[in-house]
């Protein structure tokens, strides 16, 4: 009896197993259609742990999709749904992204991204590819066929292995998966930093001592800061003239440290003792020289070295002359020292990094009177000096396009005049120039109107008393860093970016961006929204808020009160409509002058 209930049981269950083997295929809701789905219902773990969702992850034209939602918020996100727009918005720390349905562009933190396939509704849950999660998040997808499971987790920082080089040092970083890491240089003490964006790292710092000279040791660390961003950090203590290289292999970044060609800094000839380069600080900053700015100077050349002044920026250009490393690394190649109470200021730097042809340039304007070139001092070096008729600050850059490659285009001098602190300098920004236009609609180009708002801006602050320098008047390339560091060079007290936005055409409204490091008191924060405030008072805009963008190179690396403000779309039909007329520009300018005014007052 017991034998024939076994029987019984086993003919139900095979009864049962037949039953849903032969069950319907799961139909599928998207696009306005409904579709039998015949492929593989996958599972979904997120750091170990099952997540459940309405609909199961699924492959559809040869791209694993996944819930956004329930990924999302298994990490801590918060999810929001517009069905207006028919978007998601995905709020993580400092991550934000808007994915838009039936869209390949997703905005991660006002980026556009595009994705492999677009961002599906399908049964009423919005569905992403797998590889964006990874892409975005740095974050490990894995498959593991026999079980139809995705896994997406965590990456961790593994180990960190130094080896000696024939000019200085090789830093391995292996991680188990990384996409996304940013570099950026401290100084006194000088250091390299990078960061990997939410990898895992030790809490407590390790430390690896390397003791070469080039490389005095390697630390790193899980990061946190108050807004919520998290990293693996690596730090590494250099010596101030070590320079230094970055290239990922794999899931290894290599970054190569070279140690100075020459250990020493060259002295003069006897008779004219050099002092170094005066470096403002809030402490010590150097006397005001008022100097009269001449008519703009479209260019005198001198073989491959063009002068120009447009406006406040003076500048030479040199276009077969490589002396500095990228200023995102704030290194440089060549040595430099003032002569004659900082009258004569001489650049000097190995011969083969730059061929600028023998002989005077003849300028003789309110900055200089010539500048001499020379092609060998009998050293092995070559030589720039600068004949100045008065106390000039001078910057290096090496410019490149890091939308090509980082292809050179050319290295850049900037010379300037610092102020004190007390002046209150405010630095005036027009986003993009040159041959970076910025965003594009219908024969308006983001780069020209940025700079005509500028240039209304600075005009209104000038006629009221106020200190300004702004980075370009007229359209031409600046680099990143460049805007970023003569601002901190120059002293100034605010820095306003100006842009203008575009997304899909249907986007609109204003909105302020800023990045508060350490501040207090009158913050970059407090700074975005009084010119948030303003703009959306005057113009009557949609107040699309400040948010914060921590990886914007003229908001990370500037050390004042800073602030980027995206005035319009242009894109928008309406919106493209206002910023064409030259009333409401005005408006746009008058409400960024008295955002600017009122927050000069709150600067103690």
């Amino acid at each position: 009896m017991k034998k024939l209930i076994s029987i019984f049981t086993v003919i139900i269950c095979f009864m049962f197993t037949t039953i849903n083997a032969f069950a319907a295929p799961l139909l599928l809701s998207y696009d306005g259609k409904v579709v039998e789905y015949n492929g593989q219902i996958l599972s979904l773990k997120v750091n170990g742990d099952t997540v459940q969702s309405n609909v199961s992850p699924i492959i559809l034209d040869d791209r694993t999709l996944v819930p956004a939602r329930a990924i999302f918020e298994k990490l801590g996100a918060s999810v929001d749904w517009s069905a207006e727009q028919q978007k998601v918005f995905v709020s993580l720390n400092n991550f934000k992204v808007e994915l838009k349905l039936n869209d390949t562009n997703a905005l991660v933190n006002g980026n556009s991204v595009t994705m492999d396939v677009p961002a599906k509704l399908i049964n009423d849950s919005t569905m992403i590819p797998a590889r964006f999660v990874a892409e975005q998040l740095n974050m490990k997808v894995g498959w593991i066929q026999n079980e139809n499971l995705v896994s997406i987790d965590n990456s961790k920082l593994s180990n960190i292995v130094v080896e000696p080089s024939k000019d200085g040092n090789i830093v391995n970083i292996n991680l188990d998966f990384f996409q996304n890491y940013k570099v950026f240089t401290l100084q006194n003490p000088a250091r390299i930093v990078i960061d990997f964006p939410n990898i895992n790292a030790p809490v407590a710092q390790q430390k690896i001592d390397v003791n070469s000279g080039t490389l005095q040791d390697v630390r790193f660390a899980k990061f946190q800061d108050s807004t919520g961003y998290s990293a693996a950090r690596v730090v590494m203590d250099i010596d101030p003239t070590t320079t230094y290289k970055v290239d990922k292999n794999g899931t290894k970044l290599v970054v190569s440290l070279t140690g100075p060609a020459v250990s020493t800094t060259p002295r003069p000839s006897p008779s004219t003792a050099p002092v170094t380069t005066p470096t403002p600080t809030p402490t010590t900053t150097p006397t005001i020289i008022t100097v009269p700015t001449p008519t703009s100077i479209t260019g005198i050349k001198f073989n491959n070295v063009t002068y120009s002044v447009y406006g406040d920026r003076v500048y030479f250009k040199l276009n077969n002359g490589d002396l500095a490393y990228l200023p995102s690394q704030d290194q440089k190649k060549y040595f430099d020292f003032y002569e004659n109470d900082g009258n004569r200021y001489v650049i000097r730097y190995k011969k083969e990094l730059a061929d600028l042809g023998e002989g005077v340039m003849n300028i003789n304007d309110s900055f200089f009177s010539t500048v001499e070139f020379i092609k060998d001092d009998g050293q092995g070096y070559s030589r720039i000096i600068f004949n100045c008729k008065a106390q000039l600050t001078f910057q290096t850059f090496q410019r490149v396009n890091y939308d090509n490659n980082y292809n050179y285009i050319d290295t850049v001098i900037d010379v300037f005049v610092p102020y004190k602190l007390a002046d209150k300098l405010v630095v005036i920004d027009p986003g993009h120039g040159g041959f970076e236009t910025g965003a594009y609609s219908s024969g308006l180009a983001e780069k020209n109107l940025n700079l005509d708002i500028a240039l209304k801006v600075n005009n209104l602050l000038k006629a009221k008393g106020v200190k300004t320098y702004i980075i370009r008047s007229e359209d031409t390339y600046v680099d990143l860093y460049e805007r970023a560091i003569l601002a901190n060079k120059m002293n100034a007290s605010l820095f306003v970016s100006i842009h203008n936005n575009s997304f899909n055409g249907s986007a609109y409204g204003t909105e302020s961006l800023y990045y508060t490091a350490a501040q207090s008191g009158f913050t970059s924060k407090k700074f975005a929204e009084i010119l948030q405030n303003k703009m959306v008072s005057y113009l009557g805009t949609n107040d699309r808020g400040v948010i914060i963008r921590p990886n914007l190179v003229v908001l990370n690396r500037t050390q004042m009160l800073a602030t980027l403000v995206e005035v319009g779309f242009i894109d928008n039909a309406d919106e493209k409509a206002n910023l064409m007329r030259d009333d409401y520009k005005q408006k746009a300018a008058q409400a960024i002058c008295d955002g600017i005014i009122e927050s000069l007052s709150k600067i103690k």
